[in-house]
């Protein structure tokens, strides 16, 4: 499952393996306690910080997303893709990979016409889209009722 490969949890099961294993990484540093507290933010600091493991594990996790994206572009054919969450907090880390996987994954024809975007909602994207998804119900139910009063005063 992609999850296993293109997720958060997989980017730290990724860097506490290497860390366990001896790789070079300014996250070796950590103590036990704080590398059982690792999470994505952790890591893409450490790559912006220039740490080449943490850039690597970023570049994997964008490579297997490019793979599930190119899937779903050729299912959907959407116009725009936006990537959000702790991810798209890694900028070019993450696009870049998930951009090459899409051109080696996917139809020109069908890729060509689709952008890959970096949402700017922040860690918020979710909670603001579940928002929205609720007001956009209630007022489609008030709408429908103030036809329905309408229409019984009209008679």
């Amino acid at each position: 499952s992609r999850e296993t490969v293109a997720s958060g949890v997989a980017a730290v099961r990724m860097e506490k393996e290497g860390i366990l294993e001896g790789q070079r990484t300014v996250l070796r540093e950590l103590s036990d306690h704080e590398l059982e507290n690792l999470d994505p933010k952790t890591i893409i600091d450490a790559a912006n910080k220039g740490d080449q493991f943490a850039i690597s594990i970023l570049s994997q996790i964008g490579m297997n997303l490019g793979k599930g994206i190119a899937i779903l572009i050729q299912i959907f054919n959407p116009e725009m893709v936006i990537l959000e969450g702790k991810f798209a907090a890694a900028d070019q880390f993450i696009t870049v990979p998930i951009q090459q996987s899409i051109n080696t994954y996917c139809m020109a024809q069908l890729r060509e016409k689709t952008t890959i975007s970096l949402s700017t909602l922040g860690e918020d994207a979710v909670l603001l889209g579940s928002v929205a998804t609720v007001m956009d119900n209630i007022f489609r139910k008030e709408k429908a009722f103030a036809k329905k009063t309408e229409s019984a005063e009209l008679v």
